[in-house]
């Protein structure tokens, strides 16, 4: 699964981390983290900012 920039529609991550597809994404309120669910079982956490420096 990748994520999209808005503007541009160019990628700004992508979540290889997971051995099947991504279920569910959410992000905490202050925006540091984000977390993804797996239909492998396993949640994953994302800190941002590492994120979109992968771009």
């Amino acid at each position: 699964m990748v994520a999209f920039d808005a503007k541009t529609l160019g990628v700004r991550a992508a979540f290889e981390w997971h051995m099947g597809g991504v279920a569910g994404l959410a992000v905490t309120e202050d925006g540091e983290r984000l977390f993804s669910s797996g239909r492998d079982g396993c949640v994953k956490v994302w800190p941002i900012r590492d994120l979109m420096t992968c771009a």
